[in-house]
């Protein structure tokens, strides 16, 4: 991705300089604050930050510090500006009114960026530094009143396998995985999906679910079933009405949801069952497994059902394109 994405580094500033560069980029890009670090002649950081139209995704790595943002800084005229923060290597304690909680790699936090706070990051223990992502939007971006949001700040939004918070946190990873692969047409339309997440993930640890949009609810519901489809693909029985049960939807809203993406469930199952068998058939380590066998894995309880659907995706039966992909592995670099 080109455009509106800004990547800097401490590293092309004097090493006494540092410190007081990331100081000012952090004023620029978020709000005032001061840093403290036992690092501050060999202050090794940098940043990329990403516009993706309704939210801004930033990539840090930086090595230990404290961040303050202390009440003599804060002012009437600061930008309403709220950051969900997913900490991918070290861990952040975050501290206000004497009260703290610990965000460690996968685990998402919330601030209001304008508010007294102070944040800790400590490396991993290998002492790596720390790497972070965090989603920075206007408290204006939100479905409902910004000062409800408020009401979360320096808090944590836990993340691991809880529900819709575990499902931004990955949202989030796989989208700095493949930010260079967007256009800005798809930049916003990620940015969009990210801000109906963020808001449905604030949304449930408020209890105010019920006053978000329609829209908002139907895309962080539909998200929560790819993200459930996409764990469950070996499971033969995965259909329709195992999905809907497990997210307490009726099957006329289950359809709906996809159709609204023009897209019908079974599908869906079956492009995904049928990407992961051709990932496998030309994984080479794999090469001793018979066809039948990775149909299997992937949740075809019939061969010859398999082989007619790999046949009409991909043109060849799964025997054919493996050998096909075997002989092209083969083949010397340069020759059709």
């Amino acid at each position: 991705m080109h455009g509106n994405d800004l990547s800097v580094s401490t590293q092309d500033h004097p090493p006494g300089d540092r410190v007081d560069y990331w100081r000012y980029l952090m004023a620029e890009s978020l709000v005032p604050m001061d840093f403290q670090t036992d690092r501050s002649t060999a202050f090794n950081a940098s940043a990329r930050m990403v516009d993706l139209g309704d939210v801004t995704l930033s990539i840090y790595q930086f090595p230990s510090l404290r961040v303050i943002r202390s009440p003599r800084m804060t002012t009437s005229s600061d930008p309403e500006i709220y950051k969900i923060s997913l900490p991918l290597r070290g861990s952040g304690v975050i501290e206000r009114d004497r009260q703290s909680c610990t965000s460690g790699p996968g685990q998402l936090s919330f601030l209001d960026a304008a508010s007294p706070h102070e944040v800790t990051y400590v490396e991993d223990a290998a002492g790596r530094g720390s790497t972070a992502l965090a989603v920075q939007f206007p408290g204006s971006m939100l479905p409902f009143p910004a000062d409800q949001a408020r009401l979360l700040h320096a808090t944590c939004l836990a993340g691991g396998d809880d529900g819709i918070a575990a499902l931004l946190a990955n949202h989030l990873v796989t989208v700095a995985r493949h930010v260079d692969e967007f256009t800005p047409g798809d930049a916003v339309r990620v940015g969009g999906i990210t801000l109906d997440l963020v808001s449905a993930v604030i949304a449930n640890r408020l209890d105010r679910v019920s006053a978000l949009p329609v829209e908002t609810r139907q895309q962080a519901s539909y998200r929560q079933v790819l993200a459930f489809i996409e764990s469950h693909l070996a499971d033969p029985a995965l259909g329709p009405p195992a999905i809907a049960a497990a997210h307490h939807l009726s099957l006329r809203s289950l359809h709906r949801l996809f159709a609204q993406q023009g897209r019908t469930v079974s599908g869906w199952i079956r492009q995904r069952r049928l990407e992961r068998c051709r990932r496998d058939l030309v994984d080479p380590r794999l090469a001793h497994r018979p066809v039948s066998a990775v149909a299997a894995r992937w949740g075809f309880r019939n061969n010859a059902h398999f082989t007619r659907l790999f046949t009409a995706s991909v043109g060849m039966s799964p025997s054919a394109y493996r050998r096909h992909q075997q002989l092209a592995r083969q083949r010397p670099p340069g020759e059709d």
